[in-house]
């Protein structure tokens, strides 16, 4: 019997071996540990793309599909400068494909084979692209990638949206809002 756990880090080896059994599709969330203004938390984008993996892995269950959250990919690449604000870890580039790459052919070569990659750092974007196309080149097996941020910041943003143009995103209107509904604990108001 799969065990109810959704979270591979969670997991024995046993169970991890019954959801590939299964079939089971992956989430593997993927953030950054930098600056996010003085109210967010540096695991802001981590934190984010765990979450709503999370939750989508438990509708899925309910819907009888069986899925997964591998651990997050805490680190991202950062391409701005932010040497400025204490405490941001960003990897090179060149790190950050790798450790992709490195993650994603671990869970293919012990049998994963739908994987989805949830990405939360609008940085971290091209290298992941990178990565993927890497990964099906090697191992044969296409990863889907979803740009989070992106897909949040069509219609309802344009709906709901109280702050001015530009004051969306990082930091912003839309992360913030987030995390006061999935950490809200985290949110310095």
């Amino acid at each position: 019997m799969i065990s109810e756990k959704f979270l591979l880090s969670e997991m024995t080896w046993e169970e991890a071996k019954e959801c590939v059994e299964k079939n089971s599709l992956v989430i593997v969330p993927v953030g950054a540990f930098e600056e996010h203004g003085p109210h967010l938390p540096l695991l802001t984008d981590s934190i984010i793309a765990e979450e709503v993996a999370k939750r989508v892995v438990a509708r899925l269950k309910d819907e009888g599909i069986p899925a997964v959250v591998a651990p997050t990919i805490i680190f991202g690449y950062e391409s701005r400068n932010v040497k400025a604000f204490h405490g941001t870890i960003s990897l090179r580039i060149e790190t950050f494909i790798n450790l992709v790459y490195d993650c994603l052919a671990s869970l293919i070569d012990h049998g994963f084979k739908r994987i989805l990659v949830l990405n939360a750092h609008g940085q971290n974007y091209g290298a992941l692209r990178v990565a993927l196309r890497r990964i099906y080149e090697d191992k044969g097996v296409p990863v889907a990638l979803i740009p989070l941020c992106s897909l949040l910041a069509g219609e309802v943003v344009r709906r709901y949206r109280k702050s001015e143009e530009g004051g969306i995103m990082h930091a912003g209107e839309l992360e913030t809002s987030l995390m006061l509904v999935l950490r809200g604990d985290l949110v310095k108001l």
